[in-house]
């Protein structure tokens, strides 16, 4: 009977030991591991936030090279001074592209200042008016309008009136328009 209660003895107390590992050592792993999921899955929330961050920058970056190259365009396209001479040789070029003719470009002696010297770095932008005469049909004036609007020098026309000349392509057409320039 000794024998068989040693065994019992042996049996609880490894019952007991068992349970005093269980109590000190696997439930604060448990405890620890869990914890430490908590943290991978806070931390994984913190990245994918800070990967959308990242993604808004790329996107906000790639817009911010796209407005260099348009200011750069720009700067290209309005030249510094007046520049008549340039102007009569661009509204030759759109004309004669289109199929009309030049009659008259007679340049407004007013100018007017359209952007103050603090909202661009080389002074401003400056505008100059002029009174263009045309001849043709109206379906080459519907052209020069077009290549005028896809010109790179903003050129604006304030008003346009259209005389017959009693044929298809006898049409005068007379034009106030601006043009812009650097300061």
């Amino acid at each position: 009977m000794n024998f068989k209660n040693r065994q019992i003895e042996y049996a609880v107390l490894f019952i007991v030991l068992s349970a005093v590992l269980v109590y000190f050592a696997l439930i604060p792993l448990v405890r620890a591991l869990h914890t430490e999921n908590v943290t991978a899955s806070s931390k994984k929330q913190e990245l994918s936030q800070k990967e959308q961050k990242v993604e808004g920058l790329v996107q906000i970056q790639s817009k911010l090279s796209g407005l260099k190259t348009d200011l750069a365009m720009m700067k290209n396209a309005l030249p510094k001074g007046e520049e008549m001479a340039g102007l009569l040789v661009t509204l030759e070029a759109l004309a004669g592209s289109s199929g009309l003719g030049v009659a008259n470009l007679a340049p407004e002696t007013k100018t007017s200042v359209v952007a103050a010297a603090s909202e661009t770095s080389e002074g401003g932008v400056g505008k100059t008016s002029a009174t263009l005469n045309l001849t043709g049909s109206y379906p080459a004036f519907v052209s020069f309008l077009e290549n005028s609007e896809a010109n790179l020098r903003p050129i604006t026309f304030g008003t346009i009136n259209l005389v017959s000349g009693g044929t298809q392509d006898a049409l005068t057409i007379n034009l106030n328009l601006a043009a812009y320039y650097q300061k």
